[in-house]
């Protein structure tokens, strides 16, 4: 099969094998994001787990287990009781049976009275960085692959039109590199020169090698932009 081919059927399987892909990394971004939790330092009600149901192995929370729970919430100073259900994997079934300590009315983490969290989890503040960092560092490769699954639902001429408008054409990314070549050995050069005036301590009559090799890569850098 030839990928580089203007069929319409090879384009669009293509750009649809880019989305699926960037459905991967985006569901890998929520699983990270949902896997952590932060924590409160105190508890102000007791849950009781009654049933739980998987919603994953694929879900809007990522990949692997989303387990969606209910539960029956005593608030410890007025002693009000209420069911609600959770996912998020804030319960999961090894709870049921066993009286879990929480906090509610503190969270955003919540689908009915209130919000809830958790004793235990990160300290405060952690699961965010790592939302952060997660976010950050799979937005650019989701971003590069979104971008190549459209040109290529394009026809060969246009997305060679496209690639060039960008990154311009064979010839000019060969001349800009061999100005950018001639750039960085003059850089090289104009180092190696200051390095020898340093050493040998010796400097020509009303020249300075320092600010000649300023000028130097002045101009080198107004010839490069």
């Amino acid at each position: 099969m030839n990928l580089q081919s203007d069929n319409i059927a090879i384009r669009l399987m293509k750009m649809l094998a880019g989305f699926a892909v960037i459905a991967v990394l985006l569901l890998s971004t929520l699983t990270i994001v949902f896997s952590f939790h932060g924590r409160v330092n105190h508890s102000n009600a007791t849950a009781h787990v009654e049933s739980c149901v998987d919603k994953g192995p694929v879900s809007w929370r990522g990949f692997g287990h989303n387990w969606k729970c209910t539960f029956t919430v005593q608030d410890d100073k007025t002693g009000d009781t209420w069911k609600d259900s959770l996912d998020f994997n804030f319960f999961t079934p090894d709870d049921i049976g066993t009286p879990q300590r929480i906090t509610w009315g503190e969270s955003r983490v919540s689908e009915g009275v209130g919000g809830y969290n958790q004793t235990d989890g990160l300290p405060s503040g952690v699961d965010g960085w790592i939302d952060v960092a997660a976010i950050f560092i799979f937005i650019f490769p989701t971003l590069w692959v979104f971008s190549r699954s459209v040109v290529w639902s394009f026809p060969q001429e246009e997305q060679r039109k496209f690639w060039e408008k960008i990154y311009g054409t064979p010839e000019e990314r060969a001349a800009k590199k061999e100005k950018d070549g001639e750039f960085y050995r003059q850089l090289r050069q104009n180092r190696a020169d200051r390095k020898d005036a340093r050493r040998n301590g010796q400097r020509k009559p009303g020249k300075d090698p320092k600010k000649a090799a300023r000028k130097r890569m002045r101009e080198l850098k107004r010839q490069r932009d």
